[in-house]
């Protein structure tokens, strides 16, 4: 979750380093953004019994001046490297620096990093990591204040209602791939929501789509043969992933709490509920019923654990 800066205080990156290496606390880890990430990854770290002994502290990258975002970790991560910073004794205190970034498409890109101190989402963003691990019919009810009956029992599962949204959008998503591997802008990237299907049932514009594709070629640079082979890898990737059931984790989950609204107010035209910010309300009731004992989360816990004794 990239956001800005609210009522944190920011340090220069001599200042920041400084300050964990004279800290009490053992475990230092960074993440993306500022809205969900502290809370997730906290909760996370609070499960890793060594975590806890030594005491640790989430920091958006956005606390250090001239960090911020993605990018912003990467730095930081180059920096504390060079400066033997990752894994360190200060005064025979140990201390360990963690990592935490949303995969957005590097897998299929090729570009995560690899290290023992690194750890991505296992969907496209932060975002897809709550909602697939969360109570989300729960959610659901708590955001619009209203009884769990009252949400539609096909709501329940996360997991299920990121991959049917993601298979739904399976189109858009193709035109967001192919402008991610070969860096072609036209609008048609994961920066925006479906500009090709219908919020309120996913309708397909095929003519929109096709304009998409036109594009991409015209910008691409390349010959018609070559955007073919690219656009076939492209489609098949769409395709084998859902086959496995897993195009959920290339789906922006960003785009989730704006679909959920559109298909609520649907749901519960004849109940009164709580409307305003519903998007807002939706992503922090779901942060809030996040399962951090089972699955990934739990997963996450213990790959914690063992990069931290490690050291």
């Amino acid at each position: 979750m990239s956001g800005p800066q609210a009522g944190r205080l920011t340090r220069d990156l001599k200042s920041h380093l400084r300050a964990i290496q004279t800290s009490e606390r053992g475990i230092f880890a960074y993440c993306e953004g500022v809205v969900g990430d502290r809370y997730f990854y906290g909760e996370v770290l609070a499960r890793s019994a060594t975590a806890s002994l030594w005491g640790y502290h989430v920091y958006a990258a956005s606390e250090i001046e001239g960090f911020g975002g993605k990018r912003g970790i990467k730095d930081l991560i180059k920096t504390l490297k060079r400066k033997n910073l990752v894994s360190f004794e200060w005064h025979g205190k140990k201390k360990k620096v963690l990592f935490f970034m949303d995969k957005d498409v590097d897998c299929i890109r090729r570009k995560k990093m690899r290290s023992k101190n690194i750890f991505y989402t296992r969907t496209y963003d932060i975002e897809g990591d709550i909602f697939s691990f969360t109570n989300l019919g729960r959610a659901i009810a708590v955001a619009c204040g209203v009884d769990v009956a009252s949400v539609p029992a096909s709501y329940r599962n996360g997991e299920e209602v990121l991959e049917t949204r993601a298979v739904a959008w399976r189109e858009w998503l193709a035109l967001c791939v192919y402008s991610s591997i070969y860096k072609t802008n036209c609008g048609c990237g994961y920066s925006r929501a479906s500009l090709i299907h219908s919020r309120d049932n996913s309708r397909l514009d095929t003519n929109a789509e096709q304009n998409f594709w036109s594009q991409l070629q015209v910008h691409s640079g390349v010959d018609s043969n070559t955007f073919s082979a690219r656009k076939r890898k492209v489609l098949k990737i769409i395709d084998n992933l859902i086959e496995r059931k897993n195009l959920r984790s290339i789906f922006k989950g960003k785009w989730l709490p704006a679909i959920l609204e559109e298909e609520i107010r649907k749901h519960l035209s004849a109940k009164r509920f709580s409307a305003n910010g519903l998007q807002a309300k939706i992503l922090a009731a779901a942060l809030a019923r996040v399962d951090f004992e089972n699955g990934h989360p739990a997963s996450l816990a213990k790959n914690i654990e063992e990069a931290i004794r490690q050291s």
